[in-house]
């Protein structure tokens, strides 16, 4: 039902899972089928407004994971590295709109496909935010935890510890199969 609020129910499940995750491991790994499970409505979209919000949920289970994870990071024991983590997500919260738009474009380059795109993006760069919060916490709790296999394909920011974007690189598949980079300074 593409006119329901799932909301509610992403923010019960996500907490679900994380109440019967025995490791951060297991925990990424039960938001993922968490976020598939929301994928899978993507198939029933008939209408692009249908598969704009199919796409918006799957991004809302990921953003829901990744606001558990930074309210966790107090808890991590050590001082300097709970305090770099809380800048690096300031950080990363103050750049993911400017790093959408060097990646995707604007809604003026995409027209109506813009919001697929642009749920899609985030549900990416989110995932793989908590990934990396994910590990940083499973350290502190001496867990073992397997970072997933990066893709030759990304955005590599360098914000020089600041809230803004100063240069980045991004790769991707471009037209023809050729792979092409992006720099910006």
């Amino acid at each position: 039902d593409f006119a329901r609020n799932y909301s509610l129910e992403i923010k019960d499940e996500v907490k679900s899972a994380i109440a019967g995750a025995s490791s951060m491991q297991d925990e990424i790994s039960r938001i993922g089928k968490i976020a598939e499970k929301y994928a899978g409505y993507s198939a029933y979209a008939k209408t692009q407004a249908e598969k704009d919000t199919a796409a918006g949920w799957v991004c809302d289970v990921w953003d829901c994971e990744l606001n558990t994870l930074c309210t966790r990071i107090a808890g991590i024991p050590d001082d300097d590295k709970r305090e770099e983590l809380l800048t690096d997500q300031k950080n990363w919260n103050s750049m993911k709109d400017e790093v959408m738009a060097n990646n995707i474009g604007g809604s003026e380059d995409n027209g109506s496909t813009y919001p697929v795109l642009e749920s899609g993006f985030m549900e990416n760069i989110t995932q793989n935010r908590c990934n990396i919060l994910a590990n940083e916490i499973a350290k502190s709790r001496n867990e073992n935890f397997k970072m997933p296999e990066r893709s030759i394909y990304g955005t590599f920011v360098d914000n020089q510890g600041t809230g803004r974007m100063c240069s980045s690189l991004i790769t991707r598949e471009g037209e023809g199969d050729d792979n092409e980079a992006i720099i910006s300074i």
